[in-house]
């Protein structure tokens, strides 16, 4: 090195081309890897790649470094990324070491586990001798959000080109959450369990000015002070009033039901029902002036039958008189009768 502290060979400063996959976490390790490297002196050009590219430049081993993400929980990942077997493919490094390989075997074939361990530990041992590769402590599932997380250390924060706010060196993190507030919301009109005759209701309420308002699926005007008023059709029997307001906030969802009952089937069943009565009814009347006219006719009769009975009294009378009569005649006849053939008296 000289005065700059970069490192320096017969060519002159180190360089190095280091490539990686375009995902945010792959892109924000490969800056901790950059910035790593430049503090102990060699540059570094970081590019990122579509992964399906990344792999192809890899297969034809033109690279210089590479940062890959791979998870295994098992030591036989190494053979993948290094076995001679997989060199232009999986070993994207083109590694080939015999050493290796039979390390790879041993473990294989192992029939204890103390054997597969040693071997594994062994070739394991051999990459980082041979330089092949390097672990890192990638931490690619730690993202955190500023809204809901509060750090201690530092730096604490940093935001990589992609936008994503990845938390790296810290010593403590608090998770705090929350659940999303959504806007204010409310029905007032009509009231819940209410029992309506109209076909129609005309749904009112409240929510926040800014919110966008959807009811029953129906896209809702909200005036400037949140009030909202609509109409709606109801079909006969249980209805259900949805109202859902979101903000930038969240979401709320408000819900009644009211009952719609159409009074028209049944009046006009009563209807029905008071006609049938009301022609029961004259029927009955019918009935009933046909006996009083039956009734007006036997008192008629009856009424005949006592004026020629009373006729027939007062000529029973006269006959009654004219006999008491010609019966007084006759006795006075008789007595004088009886005077005139009496014999003179002496």
């Amino acid at each position: 090195t000289d005065s700059d502290g970069w490192l320096e060979n017969a060519s002159g400063e180190l360089q190095l081309d280091l490539w990686t996959a375009t995902k945010g976490e792959d892109i924000c390790m490969g800056e901790i890897v950059q910035a790593q490297f430049e503090d102990v002196g060699v540059h570094v050009t970081l590019t990122p790649y579509p992964e399906t590219q990344l792999r192809a430049m890899a297969s034809e081993g033109s690279q210089e470094a590479i940062l890959f993400w791979y998870s295994w929980p098992r030591a036989e990942i190494l053979d993948w990324h290094f076995g001679t077997w997989a060199a232009g493919g999986s070993n994207t490094a083109w590694y080939m070491d015999d050493v290796f390989d039979n390390y790879v075997t041993n473990w294989t074939y192992a029939e204890t586990e103390a054997e597969f361990s040693d071997n594994a530990t062994a070739a394991h041992i051999r990459l980082l001798e041979q330089a092949a590769w390097t672990p890192l402590i990638f931490w690619h599932q730690i993202f955190a959000v500023h809204d809901y997380v509060t750090f201690k250390g530092d730096p604490g924060w940093a935001v990589n080109p992609l936008g994503q706010e990845q938390v790296i060196n810290i010593v403590d993190v608090d998770i705090l959450v929350s659940e999303p507030t959504g806007p204010t919301l409310s029905i007032t009109t009509p009231v819940a369990d209410t029992v309506l005759s109209e076909p129609t209701a005309v749904v009112k309420g409240a929510t926040d000015p800014n919110a966008t308002l959807v009811v029953n699926g129906l896209l809702v005007a909200v005036e400037a002070s949140g009030a909202f008023e609509l109409t709606i059709a109801l079909v006969n029997g249980t209805n259900e009033i949805r109202a859902t307001a979101t903000d930038d906030d969240g979401m709320s969802t408000v819900s009644i039901n009211v009952t719609y009952i159409n009074l028209v089937p049944h009046l006009m069943e009563q209807i029905s029902s008071l006609e049938n009565e009301t022609s029961q009814l004259l029927d009955e009347l019918e009935n009933a002036m046909d006996s009083l006219d039956a009734a007006e006719s036997q008192l008629e009769a009856g009424n005949e039958t006592i004026d020629n009975l009373k006729s027939a009294q007062i000529i029973l009378l006269v006959v009654v008189a004219l006999i008491v009569i010609v019966i007084a005649v006759m006795g006075i006849v008789i007595v004088r009768m009886r005077k005139i053939g009496e014999p003179p008296s002496v």
